[in-house]
This record gives C-alpha cells, structure tokens and sequence, in this order.
C-alpha cells in the first residue's frame, strides 16, 4: 500500500500528532509514503516514517516552505498545488492532518483532500483534537 500525506504547514497539535503515530504506526502492508516536504505536518510525518518505508518527496518549488526531508526518492519541485495532485495520483489512502476542526476554503491540505474524494481514493482525517475519522467522506466534514 502506498500512503499519501498532506498537512498543516502550521505544525500539528499534541493530540493529532500523537494520533498521528498511532495511526501511521498501526497501519499494515504500508510499502510507500509519499508527501509533500514542506514544513509543519509533513516534516513529523515524515520522522515517523522515514527508516520504516520507502518515502518520496513531492516538493513544493517555494524554498521557504520545505523541509527539506531525507528521503529515497524526490520529484522535481512544482507549485503546491499541482503536487498535491500528484501525491494523490500516487497514493491507495491520503492521511490529512488539517488545521482547523471544519474544512477551509483556500487550504493546500483541503484542496488534497478534495482532489482524492474527487478519485475516490479513501481518506483518513486526523483532527486538530487528535480524533482518527477513517473512511471520510465529503457530508463527514460538515459534521466534524
């Protein structure tokens, strides 16, 4: 299985990123985990996965914005969102770690998060209050 990330460039809370390894952690059959090496969420995703899979960068062409991660592979960098599409393209499941307990307009992690629903690629969502919300689905989010 290959795991897709996208997340809050703002950092994660106690909760989700706690949730977070348990989650990533507990997942069975993960080959590959794909983000976007950017700052905030991506960067402690990526220290929880990286030495346990193989992990490619999809990083954003906005040098302020990276982690710049040690990783097995790296694409070449793009704007944010058109790697965002391509890390979903790439991806079985997408693990998002948002910012806010409601979806939000103009956010990269939502945009992702709607490009997979758009593919039907499921969703996993972890919220800033540290909630796993597996198998989410658009009416989800207006009820988060």
């Amino acid at each position: 299985m290959i795991v897709g990330f996208t997340g809050t460039q703002n950092g994660l809370t106690l909760a989700q990123r706690n949730a977070l390894q348990k989650y990533l952690h507990g997942l069975r059959g993960v080959k590959e985990f794909h983000h976007g090496d950017c700052i905030g969420a991506d960067a402690t995703a990526h220290g929880f996965m990286y030495r346990r899979v193989w992990v490619k960068l999809w990083p954003s062409d906005r040098k302020d914005k990276r982690a710049f991660c040690n990783a097995a592979a790296s694409a070449r960098p793009m704007p944010p969102l058109e790697r965002n599409l391509h890390i979903v393209d790439a991806c079985d499941l997408l693990v998002a770690c948002p910012k806010a307990m409601h979806e939000e307009q103009r956010s990269g992690t939502w945009a992702t998060v709607r490009h997979a629903f758009r593919t039907g690629k499921p969703v996993t969502v972890i919220w800033p209050d540290g909630r796993v919300q597996a198998s989410a689905t658009p009416e989800d989010l207006d009820h988060a």
